[in-house]
């Protein structure tokens, strides 16, 4: 009987949590939607230059637009590497 109690008040917390999961996502997406407006506005109508540049930035870098990094790739091999091609006709002779 103890286990089926359990059983049913895990159930109940689980619902809670997933109804309070639910309306968290539905404000995030509200938020988010007045986020992007706001940021919109700042890219076409800041007074400062670098305000407007780091809002486009933005748009840009959620719009997955955002520019590769750079990666530096050193080769620290001290021996010569020697390549030779073949003809492959002669190899299948």
């Amino acid at each position: 009987m103890r286990l089926k109690a359990f059983f049913l008040l895990s159930l109940s917390i689980m619902f809670l949590i997933l109804l309070n999961f639910e309306r968290i996502l539905s404000r995030l997406a509200t938020m988010a939607e007045k986020a992007v407006e706001m940021l919109y506005e700042l890219a076409m109508n800041a007074e400062s230059e670098s305000v407007r540049l780091t809002a486009l930035r933005d748009v840009l870098d959620r719009a997955g637009f955002k520019p590769t990094d750079k990666l530096e790739q050193k080769n620290e091999h001290s021996e010569k590497i020697e390549f030779s091609f073949c003809d492959p006709a002669a190899a299948d002779a």
